[in-house]
């Protein structure tokens, strides 16, 4: 069977806040993920992600399951942007309601920034079933419309 597996970060929103709050404070972040709050919020979320994906990659258990499924020619898992994801949540309608007026906000993120993140989760998630031939059981397979192509 085929199936995706998609890694969510809901939280680096806050997260950057605290260290823009600790570096307000004279804390050294020592170079750790999450801890540097960067110059913008896109830079520390690429940061975030992509050391997050590299620890990944080099996990013995991550290598070994690539390596039985696609060998040494399989993409990188999890890949920043596609596969590992910043989507920012809300954790109560009235966030949700104050999320509304940063629509075009040069700061990110934004609400255009979470409906964006929100539809590139879906498209990573999007697998339509397809019907065997000759069989009555449904297998998930990729379309191709998924991934954007």
């Amino acid at each position: 069977q085929q199936y995706s597996v998609v890694i969510v970060v809901t939280k680096l929103y806050k997260a950057r806040e605290n260290a823009l709050r600790e570096a307000a404070h004279g804390a050294d972040h020592g170079g750790r993920p999450g801890r540097d709050p960067r110059s913008s919020y896109e830079e520390f979320v690429s940061r975030y992600l992509e050391k997050t994906a590299v620890t990944l990659q080099a996990a013995p258990q991550v290598r070994s399951l690539l390596a039985a499924q696609g060998g040494d020619g399989a993409p990188a898992w999890p890949k920043p942007g596609a596969t590992i994801l910043d989507v920012p949540t809300w954790v109560s309608v009235r966030d949700y309601e104050a999320w509304q007026d940063r629509r075009g906000t040069p700061e990110l993120p934004n609400l255009r920034y979470i409906r964006v993140q929100l539809e590139k989760l879906v498209s990573a998630l999007s697998i339509l079933p397809a019907v065997k031939s000759g069989h009555p059981w449904h297998q998930l397979v990729d379309d191709g419309t998924a991934a954007g192509a």
